[in-house]
């Protein structure tokens, strides 16, 4: 495995300038905005069915960690779009791939 090209949680996460978080006006849901280092805002919802089962403790947990998972979706797009680059040759091979004439290996 190319360690270059693992999404480790730590590197996720390090993708982040900056979390906040808001309790939605019916007090059944909370959302967890991160805002990228590239300045682009991510979103992950936490909800619950009757609000007197709101807890926001866990609702800062869930929504940070559904907002982490399409942080890490982005993450992992990057990636593809950078070996695909590599592979076409529009980019240097930063990530250290090897590559021969059928596949990237």
């Amino acid at each position: 495995m190319n360690p270059k090209t693992k999404l480790t949680p730590e590197g996720i996460e390090a993708m982040v300038e900056s979390f906040t978080w808001t309790v939605l006006p019916s007090g059944r849901a909370m959302v967890c905005e991160a805002i990228l280092l590239n300045g682009h805002a991510v979103h992950g919802i936490a909800n619950v069915i009757d609000p007197e089962n709101f807890s926001e403790e866990i609702g800062k947990l869930v929504s940070k960690r559904r907002c982490l998972e399409a942080v890490g979706d982005f993450a992992a797009y990057e990636v593809h779009n950078k070996i695909n680059r590599i592979v076409l040759g529009r980019e240097p091979n930063t990530l250290d791939l090897k590559i021969d004439d059928e596949e990237v290996v």
